[in-house]
């Protein structure tokens, strides 16, 4: 039994957040986490010189969070344009960008089919009153739907439902703007702040960074909590780690597993793709958004960090609202977890191998079929669920979804992108916890003396949500330890 005085479930950036602000103050901290490497859901694979995000993720330098525990420049930041790419109905794309930035964008705005005359003074009222209000105050306003609140600041149906819903809808992975008007704003207030960014090593550099600022051997990997009871964390393995305080820093889905009483969220869903192409189309930094497709957004990743793909080649990630239905109850996706990404081989063929550096076996994966049964997952022209034991499970192809998300690319690109070839897709059935009106922006971290919770369901589902609920967390476990 090993003795420290606060034990951290799980490694994502809430967990990391919370030792980190510990560890400052002194205290002797164990992070134990389930999977082989740090992040959660924030991890980048490489994968024949590619970085893969698991999921398209960005990140907001504006958010207060990110800006008190990292240095920018050390991640090396690469900024997307401040600008989004809307295509009409034939696929014709019209680039409209923030004129703050590009003076000469304005009579594109003022001359957008897809904006009234009055929308880019309505937007740019939203912008300033969001840039000149203090964030408590976002906090605290009343609160409503985004589209309700998008409405009420006068923006048409036309901007709703061409710029906006499309746009906001890759951010709150949701596309009927039920998502609280709070919430909006404080995204939008960062967004109209600051560009952003991806590190240039990828997301899964945040882990990292946290990672390597705390002791040595603070951090278990491979190390997976069965239970938590009377300040212990009991693990898979059986073996017992007890400490003065205990801080669950998981989704919210194991929180609420491993504390019973503890409301589990709802999720939204996504699904990423990324293909390899041998060309980029012209404003391939430009996100480009899908109002009259079924895509949620597409862009070409290594126009905006040339890092995320090997010389000569271009990486394109394309995302779709949910888990489709051919994904649906396989790969993992029911569990949460996104399919890790084949090694890639040119024309689809290849083994799917573990994501761990120095391991190269297959990866058992965790498949729904009335029972949970581990599968190993091979790649071979599509995604069969291969199992291991006597019972049949059925395919897990991606034949007709990356069909169609191929075929709308090259609508979308004009048919630019060349000899696309599928590198990796991941289904994240657990992406970010829905947050609708109405709904609480912070709940508590603090459940007993001892015993706490973090992670970005209980603050705003984003990076600045996970990072402060773990400062929240670290905090409330430091005054309780302090008046023992």
């Amino acid at each position: 039994m090993r003795q420290v005085d606060v034990a951290i479930v799980g490694a994502g950036l809430a967990g990391l957040s919370a030792a980190r602000h510990l560890s400052r103050r002194g205290l002797s901290v164990t992070v134990l986490e389930q999977a082989d490497d740090v992040g959660g859901r924030v991890r980048t694979d490489e994968v024949s010189g590619f970085r893969l995000d698991r999921g398209f993720q960005i990140l907001l330098p504006a958010y207060p969070e990110v800006r008190a525990l990292f240095s920018l420049p050390r991640l090396g930041p690469c900024p997307f344009p401040r600008a989004v790419a809307v295509p009409d109905a034939s696929g014709t794309r019209r680039v409209l960008a923030d004129p703050r930035r590009r003076p000469g964008a304005l009579p594109d705005l003022f001359g957008s089919r897809d904006l009234s005359t009055c929308d880019p003074l309505a937007l740019a009222a939203v912008s300033t009153r969001d840039l000149l209000t203090p964030a408590n105050r976002l906090l605290t306003a009343r609160d409503r739907s985004t589209r309700t609140e998008l409405r009420r600041w006068g923006l048409s149906e036309r901007a709703i439902a061409r710029v906006l819903r499309p746009f906001l809808a890759g951010v709150f992975l949701e596309d009927r703007l039920d998502t609280s008007a709070r919430f909006f704003h404080l995204v939008w207030r960062s967004f109209a702040r600051a560009s952003p960014v991806v590190p240039s090593g990828g997301m899964g550099v945040l882990a990292h960074d946290l990672a390597d600022r705390l002791p040595a051997g603070s951090i278990r990997c491979d190390a997976g909590v069965a239970s938590v009871e009377n300040s212990r964390a009991v693990l898979e393995s059986g073996e017992t780690v007890s400490a003065d305080a205990i801080v669950v820093a998981t989704d919210g889905t194991t929180a609420a597993r491993l504390l019973p009483g503890l409301r589990a969220p709802r999720w939204n869903s996504v699904t990423t793709f990324y293909h390899r192409s041998q060309s980029s189309p012209s404003d391939g930094a430009v996100l480009t958004t899908d109002p009259h497709g079924h895509l949620l957004n597409t862009v070409v990743l290594s126009d905006v960090a040339a890092s995320y793909a090997p010389r000569g080649s271009t990486l394109v990630s394309t995302s779709v609202l949910g888990v489709p239905s051919d994904l649906r109850g396989r790969c993992g996706s029911e569990v949460g977890g996104p399919v890790p990404p084949p090694q890639f081989v040119p024309r689809g063929v290849g083994v799917l191998l573990s994501t761990r550096r120095t391991r190269r076996e297959p990866l058992p994966c965790e498949a729904r079929t009335g029972t949970t049964e581990p599968l190993t997952f091979l790649r071979l022209g599509t995604y069969e669920a291969c199992p291991t034991g006597t019972k049949e499970v059925p395919k897990c192809t991606l034949t007709d979804t990356e069909r169609a998300v191929r075929e709308r690319l090259a609508r979308l690109h004009q048919g630019t992108t060349g000899d696309v070839e599928l590198v990796s897709h991941y289904p994240v059935a657990r992406a970010v916890p829905t947050l609708t009106a109405g709904s609480p922006l912070r709940r508590p971290v603090r459940l007993a003396p001892g015993l706490y919770v973090c992670g970005d369901h209980r603050e705003t589902p984003s990076i600045q949500g996970a990072l402060f609920s773990g400062r929240r967390a670290a905090g409330a476990a430091l005054a309780d330890l302090r008046r023992r």
